[in-house]
């Protein structure tokens, strides 16, 4: 399903979402290095070129730039999240928007997976960040994956359509 015209895409990891993510631990690094606010840019610089989702390696690409990392470092950097910077711009970007989702709980819809094109019931939606979720359309699929009544596969709700027909078929 296509966004509305004027609609940019839904925000996914890219530098911005990078930058995000050092932002939300700029903070505290600063305070760690007890350096003063005129030094922050340069370090949010450093922080963006060295920024690893690993904690430790995030520590050691910064200790290859002269750093004296420690553990106290390593317990800051393991703040730094992607994931949650994601999800805050797509929270945003939802709220901006004015997004819907067009499905309810009980729809079949045909969605792209990495396994190529699919079928199944959405048994969940995620006004928030504008996601469905999706089990199989045979129930020992469902069992086999272990989902319960409300788990599934969580997808953007612009990958997926109202199944046709002949998709329900199959």
């Amino acid at each position: 399903m296509a966004l509305p015209n004027g609609v940019p895409p839904r925000p996914c990891r890219s530098p911005e979402i990078k930058e995000a993510a050092v932002d939300d631990i700029l903070k505290d690094v600063m305070e760690w290095l007890k350096a003063d606010q005129a030094e922050a840019e340069g370090v949010r610089k450093l922080l963006i070129l060295c920024a690893d989702d690993d904690a430790y390696r995030f520590a050691r690409n910064l200790e290859s730039r002269f750093w004296d990392a420690d553990a106290d470092l390593v317990e800051i950097l393991s703040g730094y999240d992607e994931y949650s910077a994601t999800r805050a711009a797509v929270i945003k970007w939802v709220a901006a928007y004015g997004i819907t989702v067009p499905f309810s709980a009980g729809d079949v819809v045909t969605y792209q997976c990495a396994e190529g094109e699919k079928t199944g019931r959405i048994v969940d939606v995620y006004p928030g960040t504008a996601q469905i979720i999706i089990q199989p359309l045979k129930p020992e699929e469902a069992i086999e994956h272990h989902f319960g009544d409300k788990g599934g596969w969580v997808i953007a709700f612009e990958r997926a359509r109202l199944a046709t027909e002949p998709a329900l078929a199959s």
